[in-house]
C-alpha cells in the first residue's frame, strides 16, 4: 500500500482544525480524525533541506518570469515532486505547469454536479 502512496500524494495535506469536517458532530469528527490519524502514518515525508528550499526559489522565479504568482508551499511541494520524479496530483495544476513541473487534475473531465 506504501507504494500506492508513494506515486499519488507527497505529504500531509494542509488540513487544519477548522477546516476538519464534521466540526458540529463530535462523532463524524472523531471518526474523521482516527481515518486521517490512521492515512497520515503511511505517507512518507521528505526532508525540507537547503537544496529543495533554493530548487523551490528557482521554480517561484521560473513562475514569476512567465507571469504567474505561486504559493510557496506550492514551489516546496513542486520541488519535492521534482527531485523524486513524481506526478503531483492536484486541482490547481496550472500552478505547477507554470513551474515547469509536472502535474494532473485527477478531476478534470468529471462531470459536474
Amino acid at each position: 500500500m506504501a507504494n500506492r502512496w508513494r506515486k499519488s500524494v507527497l505529504g500531509r495535506s494542509r488540513c487544519r482544525r477548522a477546516s476538519l469536517p464534521g466540526s458540529g458532530a463530535p462523532g463524524k469528527r472523531k471518526r474523521f480524525r482516527e481515518f486521517w490519524e490512521s492515512v497520515g502514518s503511511q505517507l512518507l515525508s521528505f526532508p525540507l533541506d537547503r537544496a529543495v528550499c533554493e530548487r523551490a526559489g528557482a521554480l517561484l522565479l521560473l513562475a514569476r518570469t512567465r507571469r504567474r504568482t505561486v504559493p510557496l508551499g506550492d514551489a516546496l511541494h513542486g520541488t519535492v515532486a521534482e527531485v523524486e520524479d513524481l506526478t503531483l496530483l492536484t486541482v490547481d495544476a496550472e500552478h505547477f505547469k507554470a513551474m515547469g513541473v509536472a502535474a494532473l487534475n485527477p478531476l478534470a473531465g468529471l462531470p459536474r454536479s
